[in-house]
């Protein structure tokens, strides 16, 4: 009887850990950091709408990590520091200030659960006053 608690134990655990939804929040942090766009593009659904400095554009990954790279390269990141996150029915948002050696911009994102991860569905990267 104690083998099969503990299988139990051990089963429900290890299941918790498969269903539950993998967050990217802390990648996507260390990525913005280091402005680094090929990390912050693994996030990315298929299709993500992009807003940077007032110019918006829908693209795929590929797309979306280009013009990531040409605005860290114009803009190098000093800091990135998170003002707010949160979740609502299987959505995550995070709102955060980027420094960079040009100004600051305020960034948001908008992610929503697919299969089991959370992935981009639109940035935006708008300058701070």
């Amino acid at each position: 009887m104690k083998e099969f608690f503990t299988y139990l134990a051990a089963s429900l655990f290890l299941l918790a850990f498969t269903i539950a939804p993998v967050t990217g929040f802390d990648d996507i942090v260390q990525a913005l950091k280091s402005g680094n766009a090929t990390q912050l593009a693994r996030q990315f659904d298929q299709s993500v709408d992009l807003n940077i400095a007032g110019k918006s554009q829908t693209c795929n990954p590929a797309q979306g990590e280009a013009l990531l790279k040409d605005f860290f390269a114009q803009h190098p990141v000093k800091n990135f520091q998170v003002i707010h996150k949160g979740q609502s029915a299987g959505s995550e948002f995070l709102i955060g200030q980027l420094q960079t050696r040009t100004g600051n911009y305020r960034v948001t994102l908008y992610m929503k659960l697919i299969g089991n991860r959370q992935l981009i569905q639109d940035i935006s990267f708008e300058e701070a006053g």
